[in-house]
């Protein structure tokens, strides 16, 4: 489907930012967060459609252990971006926690969405607060 031009009257292409013929904005794209950290680089996840967003939610406040989740993306030493689960968990309960809610909600995940090599990493505080300003909140308590 084409997208009209309000200023004057062009048909761009679908998924256009800005119009071919005059450059007027069509739509504007959030801004993409990116963090560098050693060779790692993170950055935002794409939106969740609100059904999954609650799913997840839910899983990641029934587990006591865990602190908060985040949803991001992830690529070390220049390789392809996959999505990723962030934890903040206190000690080995929280840990096992993040494992428990990794396998309940591997079922829900869409190929697309979240890549077949799910890991459990903690983080450092230094870590937790960067990823806050770019990532997906499942939980924060």
């Amino acid at each position: 489907m084409a997208v009209k031009c309000g200023k004057c009257g062009y048909d761009n292409e679908e998924g256009a930012l800005a119009c071919n013929l005059c450059a007027e904005v069509l739509r504007k794209e959030p801004p993409r967060l990116v963090l560098e950290r050693g060779t790692a680089r993170f950055g935002q996840h794409r939106a969740l459609p609100p059904e999954l967003l609650g799913r997840l939610s839910s899983l990641a406040a029934a587990r006591p252990g865990l602190r908060a989740v985040y949803l991001f993306t992830m690529s070390v030493s220049g390789g392809p971006a996959n999505s990723a689960f962030g934890f903040s968990a206190a000690g080995p309960e929280g840990m096992r926690d993040a494992q428990v809610f990794l396998r309940e909600a591997d079922p829900h995940m869409p190929a697309d969405l979240i890549s077949s090599d799910l890991q459990c990493l903690p983080m450092d505080e230094a870590t937790r607060a960067d990823l806050r300003r770019l990532a997906t909140l499942l939980l924060d308590r």
